[in-house]
């Protein structure tokens, strides 16, 4: 994440000059290339773990498969905004990577956002037909006719198929959700204190976000993590046509994510796409919304109120 931030600000910094750009083309650029070099070195043959899954820079492979979701938002946004149609790549392969990772959290996560982004853009998908209909075509091809999506069938089939709907394997999630309630009794108000749930379990962590909180620091901490997490859903709502909708999925993607795999510390990306998420295209007055893409800028902004200096901006640029 930290290197990641500094490349971010050195594209932020590299780009500072265009009109268009804004610290979410900054950050997808950076991530989405990050993205494409993990898939180049998978395709190689590295970063391939005992069981035959992905695994790169000490994440693990859930936070792989969390990643690859995320970057398959990513991509949507940069064709979106017209920043290059390669990275349809991007769009193509990501949900292989999840496949192989072998993460159960991580492909729940890309279906729930990837179902929330085609429900919220249908008017523009519509509209690119033969786009959605080439993505998926190569896409199937590329499962069912390569080795890449040949691994990718066979890990879905082995920890999908069998391991949780035929065993029932579940990771000792129950344990850890039982042991969560255990300690949300003793412990009501204040939980039983940052750090606490390994005193009570064989397990670090609850691997839910909301239990982690609730059960280490009680209903006085989870209000505290709702607070934002119910602004940001009651602004999201009220400028639902303005915001940011592949970013506002992307968070979708990492709060699902959450709720499988991770601690508090593994779960950053959902307060970092949150705030990413927190800001309004601001479009140029009389222009369609089909050719918003050419003239939009982005501010981060709270209330309405606030469009009106950027839209005066934005006219004093043209």
């Amino acid at each position: 994440m930290g290197s990641l931030a500094v490349l971010t600000l050195c594209v932020a910094s590299w780009t500072a000059g265009e009109a268009r750009t804004s610290y979410q083309k900054a950050f997808w650029l950076t991530f989405c290339a990050t993205v494409a070099a993990l898939i180049g070195f998978t395709v190689a043959g590295y970063g391939f773990t005992d069981e035959q899954r992905i695994a790169f820079l000490g994440g693990g492979p859930n936070v792989f498969g969390r990643n690859m979701a995320i970057g398959f938002l990513g991509s949507l946004f940069l064709i979106r905004y017209r920043l290059g149609r390669y990275w349809i790549a991007i769009t193509v392969l990501t949900p292989l990577m999840v496949l192989m990772s072998g993460s159960r959290g991580a492909l729940a996560a890309l279906i729930c956002a990837a179902s929330a982004y085609f429900v919220a853009e249908r008017v523009v998908l519509r509209r690119r037909l033969a786009m959605v209909t080439a993505i998926l075509c190569v896409g199937g091809a590329v499962l069912f006719y390569s080795d890449l999506g040949e691994r990718s069938l066979s890990t879905y089939q082995e920890r999908i198929l069998r391991l949780t709907v035929q065993e029932r394997y579940d990771s000792e999630r129950t344990d850890l959700v039982q042991t969560a309630y255990a300690m949300v009794l003793t412990h009501p108000v204040f939980g039983a204190g940052l750090a606490s749930f390994p005193l009570y379990s064989t397990g670090f962590y609850a691997h839910n976000i909301f239990l982690e909180t609730v059960s280490e620091t009680g209903g006085v901490g989870v209000c505290l993590l709702l607070l934002p997490l119910i602004a940001f859903v009651v602004f999201s709502v009220r400028h639902w046509s303005l915001v940011d909708r592949p970013t506002v999925c992307a968070f979708v993607a990492a709060l699902v994510h959450a709720q499988f795999s991770g601690d508090l510390f593994d779960s950053r990306a959902v307060f970092v796409l949150l705030i990413m998420a927190s800001s309004i295209v601001v479009v140029k007055p009389g222009t369609s919304q089909g050719n918003r893409h050419k003239t939009a800028t982005m501010r981060c902004v709270g209330t309405e109120a606030d469009l009106a200096p950027a839209m005066a901006g934005l006219g004093a640029h043209q």
